[in-house]
């Protein structure tokens, strides 16, 4: 199965990636990425969207990617 997990040791930039709350086996494996990033000094932000599932989640995370990017 294709899992990004796999290449967390790849990462060349930070990542973030954000989920409705109720994605929690999904949840469940980004934070374990987040983990392996941090062992390996590399940057993963997870974040829930309060109230939102896997499809009304998209606006509101489009606007946080947004907001990401244009942090320094």
């Amino acid at each position: 199965l294709r899992s990004p997990r796999r290449y967390t040791k790849d990462l060349t930039c930070p990542l973030a990636l954000y989920f409705g709350e109720d994605e929690l086996p999904l949840l469940f494996l980004a934070n374990l990425m987040k983990a392996e990033a941090n062992n390996l000094k590399k940057q993963v932000r997870v974040e829930t969207l309060p109230g939102k599932d896997h499809n009304s989640a998209l606006a509101p995370a489009l606007r946080k990617m947004l907001e990401f990017f244009r942090e320094p």
